[in-house]
């Protein structure tokens, strides 16, 4: 149905059914939900340059005063770790540890052993290396930052626990405090441990309990794949050598290579099972072209073997290939997920440390294509390319795009190419003649092309309806012979970009690809329509933090409430409300769930007549897990969609193998859950529905290719 841009309110709708006027509604909620997709540049570490720098360590050298002994520290038997608490892609917490050996500093006993000194010790983080290279090599990159701060100090400025006389062969508890400086950020510290002095060696054992967030490198988060805590343990294991005795230490950075050098070995395995399952399941998506290639570029054996145990990791955990949908749901098309088998041949290869029995420069081979390439019909720019600020992080834009369209057009495929990573997410709606009259008042009404545009597009006259939309990862959407999407005279695009910038806002320029209907395919076509459909979104906090005085303010519901909609605007406080009330709840259903997880279940009706096309899903970082059924509890019973790990990075449209009917009166449930372990680092607060990244959402899309010809659908996702 056409539905106008209005920013026009329902009636309050019945308990368990939204009815039609609830469509404005519905558009909101599909126009902000993508707000919170995953972003393109989350594995951008990944592909950029990663040459590990093995820069000596100079520390500053300290003059021993007649009578002294002053001690170097010997990279060669001394070393700096970290260890912290992490839960890597869904196995049970473990703990993550990283060593590197490029280290130095001087100590010197004094004769008064009480003015004895530490001086500065300095390491080269850049060099730590753990037992994945996938991990150190996102460290390196996102956290500690080490091609710009390649070395961390801790100054030591006290010692206590010294006696009045060291006795060789005896350990002494010490504590030393000092400032540590970690990137740019300097805050003092104490280690704690022994010291002991052995003939010509000093050894030493010094911890500390450092918060990553003191230094700006964490809590890491990836979203699933990898959590930590924020505490990390720092281990100085030392072995410092009389200097007057002594011959000099070697260069410590001869002693740590921290590469990710292929390992090579016979074995047959690989080429005649691993690189089988490589290049059938992976390849097609990460070659370049493929929709993977920014993300995670494998283009030889040696790109494949470079990051074996990251791949034994990620394909064990189901993080990749990105399939999140259990067994549970229906069969669907393009199913990328491995079998039992295949997961364990590569973590067998992974476990034996990637060894390959061919040449590391030999191209993969794609043996599947993922996604065929569209034809090129109509490419589409803005008239003027956009600049953001970096001063607004988060600026949504709406811009004109004019197909020139004089006579009715359908749409067999589209896609949207952005051409800078600032991009987070596009959502495109449809104008009629009307429409565009408001909207061309309103394109550079501010001196910028386009205008500002949270939530709704702004254009409140003529007829604006939802078209389609593209996330990062998204390949071009096509549709089934016999589908597409309408275009009348006189139609215009209105397309809503999320920028996100952080340190640049470059000219944005990007494109708009249409594959259009020859006259002969446009014959007969039918729109596929589709529904957006939101549901409860109720988290209170959890019962101690609510009791917390710091807190008792931000986890009251009214105020979580005023908040989203100062920050969203009346919308912000009326979606909450329309959504419980569609699910037939209240808040107070959901105030026993205050441990850290919540979880709504809503029935509603499909109100769609024709055969399943797909089915989305979307949640926040908070989501748990996520189940669409149709007909439920019923001999009917399907479950459409089931993703018992919920995938924040991966909310793909599934579209089913075999067909599915659906008809209006159909029950479809959908049940969504949240856990605030997942984010640790949240301030505690209530959340209910609402767009920013931090709140939640539970809302859905089902589509269907209608039994004959019907009017344009609403929905932006489909």
């Amino acid at each position: 149905m056409d539905h106008s841009g209005t920013a026009e309110l329902p009636d309050e709708p019945k308990q368990n059914k939204p009815g039609k006027r609830f469509a404005a509604i519905a558009a909101v909620v599909a126009l902000v939900g993508l707000g919170a997709f995953f972003t393109r540049d989350q594995w951008a570490w990944y592909i950029e340059d990663d040459t590990v720098v093995e820069e000596a360590v100079v520390a500053p050298e300290l003059e021993a005063e007649v009578g002294d002994r002053l001690f170097r520290i010997d990279p060669t038997q001394s070393s700096a770790s970290y260890a912290v608490g992490e839960r890597l892609a869904g196995q049970e917490r473990g703990v993550a540890v990283g060593t590197t050996t490029a280290l130095g500093g001087d100590i010197i006993i004094a004769s008064d052993v009480a003015a004895s000194e530490i001086g500065t010790i300095v390491i080269n983080v850049e060099l730590l290396k753990s037992d994945n290279n996938l991990r150190d090599k996102r460290i390196r990159h996102d956290f500690l930052e080490s091609s710009h701060y390649r070395f961390a100090e801790f100054d030591p400025t006290g010692i206590s626990g010294l006696p009045e006389e060291i006795v060789e062969g005896e350990d002494y508890a010490i504590e030393i405090t000092g400032d540590l400086t970690l990137k740019e950020t300097t805050n003092e510290e104490t280690f704690a441990g022994t010291v002991r002095l052995d003939d010509e060696q000093l050894k030493a054992t010094m911890t500390a309990a450092v918060l990553m967030s003191t230094y700006d490198i964490g809590p890491i988060s990836v979203m699933a794949l990898v959590t930590t805590e924020d505490e990390v343990q720092l281990t100085l294991d030392l072995v410092a050598l009389d200097a007057t005795t002594a011959s000099e230490p070697r260069d410590p950075a001869t002693e740590v290579v921290a590469s990710d050098n292929v390992v090579t070995a016979p074995d047959a395995d690989f080429s005649t099972a691993v690189l089988p399952i490589i290049e059938d399941r992976c390849a097609s998506c990460h070659v370049q072209g493929g929709i993977g290639w920014q993300t995670m570029p494998l283009e030889t054996v040696g790109d494949v073997a470079a990051i074996a145990d990251g791949i034994g990791v990620v394909t064990r955990s189901g993080y990749m290939p990105p399939w999140p949908a259990s067994d549970e749901s229906v069969l669907f098309q393009h199913d990328w997920s491995l079998t039992p088998d295949q997961v364990t041949t590569l973590a067998n290869w992974s476990a034996a440390g990637g060894p390959i029995d061919v040449d590391a420069a030999q191209v993969l081979n794609p043996t599947t294509v993922a996604w065929p390439e569209m034809p090129r019909d109509i490419v589409m720019r803005q008239a003027e390319p956009y600049a953001g600020s970096v001063e607004v992080k988060d600026d949504y834009r709406c811009q004109i795009l004019d197909p020139q369209i004089d006579d009715v057009a359908w749409v067999k495929g589209y896609h949207f190419e952005p051409e800078i990573e600032e991009v987070h997410h596009v959502i495109v709606s449809v104008g009629d003649a009307e429409a565009r009259k408001q909207a061309d008042r309103l394109d550079g009404s501010d001196g910028k092309p386009g205008w500002t545009c949270y939530g709704l597009s702004g254009v409140s006259e003529g007829s604006v309806r939802g078209f389609g939309g593209w996330v990062p990862g998204q390949p071009p959407t096509t549709f089934p012979d016999g589908v597409g999407r309408k275009l009348n005279p006189g139609d215009f695009f209105i397309v809503q970009t999320h920028f996100h910038y952080d340190h640049d806002a470059p000219l944005d320029d990007s494109p708009m690809i249409l594959d259009l209907a020859t006259e002969e395919e446009a014959d007969g076509l039918i729109n596929i329509r589709s529904r957006t459909l939101i549901t409860s979104v109720e988290i209170p906090c959890h019962a101690d933090d609510a009791a917390n005085p710091d807190y008792a303010e931000a986890c009251k519901r009214e105020n979580e409430i005023d908040r989203v909609e100062e920050a969203f605007g009346p919308l912000g406080r009326l979606i909450p409300m329309f959504a419980n009330r569609n699910c037939g709840v209240t808040p107070a259903d959901f105030a026993h769930m205050d441990q850290g997880v919540a979880s709504s279940s809503c029935d509603l009706e499909a109100d769609l007549d024709g055969t399943l096309f797909s089915v989305l899903g979307h949640m926040h970082e908070l989501g748990a897990s996520y189940r669409m059924t149709l007909n439920p509890d019923t001999p009917e019973e399907q479950v459409l969609l089931d993703i018992p790990r919920w995938t924040f990075e991966w909310q793909l449209s599934y579209r089913p193998l075999e067909e599915i009917a659906i008809k209006r009166d159909d029950i479809i449930r959908f049940e969504c859950s949240w856990d605030r372990s997942l984010q640790p680092s949240w301030e505690p607060r209530y959340i209910v529905w609402a767009e920013g990244t931090q709140d939640e959402m539970c809302f859905s899309t089902v589509a269907v290719i209608p039994e004959g010809p019907q009017v344009e659908s609403f929905s932006p996702l489909d």
